[in-house]
């Protein structure tokens, strides 16, 4: 096909072989020049090249292009305003090309008419449309889409995003119903969800081609990992678990103990931690490498710290012999200069 495309271009650019093919044919230009005389070629046949005309497709015979082929001689195709008959008009030389070729096969042949006159086969030939897969134009080819894609969330305790764990997550979608060309209910998929440690949330998990199905397959599915709300309060902080600690002033003073979640051992939720200093009112104690691991290139790297937040739960109202008693007990250690208020951090 692109060897007929490329030999009608040459000779359409070319005003001598045009010539050529308009008086003598194919058969002119591929002997070089003007064929022997019908008389000359040992031929007499019969006349008449007008009428029957040389099928082309549906719609085409020689005569639709000036044919004129007399004496038995080389049917002569002449495009052009000049032919006999009118020549051929851009709409005539559209549907010639689409007969020849095969139109609404992928190719989009256009024209553009620069005789200045009533209907010629232009000389710029034809052209392929913008989306052609052989140049910029015609038509592309267009895959069919997808299916859609699925978003969907994982709620994930501390404990999981600080040692991992393997969940199974059941997603509802779409299969495609080939036969009516639309979606129909199929099937729910179950999902094996590797978390490991040092996940945090709002990571995002890609599932490929788990999702609703469409003409040209499968879309994705989206598992973004949340966090699950602490009970007692406990949150993240980067890679820190912050773990707000309320203790009573004779705590604060004497020492208390306290549970800390367990983000390193499995199978120990909690461990039980002694503080034996005075505490101060918004003071942060940190417990070295008792976070969440530090996540780099793919890999954990270290860890974060735990850190109690001291909240410090002062009495309301004291009674003048309470009072007294404060000062005789605390006056002679702190002389007058209470420390209490102020705030600062201990790394344990």
């Amino acid at each position: 096909m692109f060897k007929k495309i490329s030999q009608a271009y040459e000779v359409l650019s070319d005003p001598t072989q045009k010539q050529i093919y308009d008086a003598y044919g194919e058969e002119g230009l591929k002997m070089g020049g003007p064929p022997p005389p019908p008389e000359a070629a040992g031929g007499g046949g019969g006349g008449g090249g007008g009428g029957g005309g040389v099928p082309f497709g549906p719609g085409f015979t020689s005569s639709t292009f000036g044919a004129g082929g007399a004496g038995g001689g080389p049917t002569m195709f002449q495009f052009g305003a000049s032919a006999p008959g009118g020549g051929m008009d851009n709409e005539t030389a559209r549907r010639l090309f689409e007969s020849l070729f095969g139109g609404g096969g992928g190719m989009d042949f256009s024209y553009s008419d620069t005789t200045g006159g009533g209907g010629g086969m232009p000389s710029g030939g034809m052209g392929f449309g913008a989306s052609s897969a052989f140049g910029n134009g015609g038509k592309r080819f267009r895959p069919e889409p997808k299916g859609r894609g699925l978003s969907v969330q994982l709620p994930c305790t501390f404990e999981e995003f600080a040692m991992g764990s393997t969940r199974k997550l059941k997603v509802n979608r779409d299969d495609w119903d080939y036969q009516n060309a639309k979606p129909k209910q199929g099937e729910p998929q179950v999902l094996t969800v590797n978390i490991l440690p040092g996940y945090k949330a709002g990571t995002k998990l890609t599932f490929e081609s788990m999702g609703d199905a469409g003409p040209g397959g499968r879309g994705d599915v989206i598992v973004e990992l949340v966090e699950k709300p602490s009970t007692k309060g406990w949150r993240r902080e980067e890679n820190d678990l912050v773990i707000p600690v309320r203790v009573s002033l004779v705590d604060a003073l004497c020492g208390f103990e306290t549970q800390v979640p367990n983000l390193v051992v499995k199978g120990s939720p909690v461990s039980p931690f002694r503080v034996d200093h005075v505490v101060r009112h918004g003071e942060r104690v940190v417990l070295a490498d008792m976070g969440f691991p530090i996540r780099r290139g793919g890999q954990p790297r270290g860890r974060g710290d735990a850190v109690l937040a001291i909240e410090v739960d002062y009495p309301r109202r004291l009674t003048a012999d309470q009072k007294q008693q404060i000062r005789q007990v605390l006056g002679p250690i702190i002389g007058g200069n209470s420390g209490l208020g102020r705030t600062g951090s201990g790394r344990l």
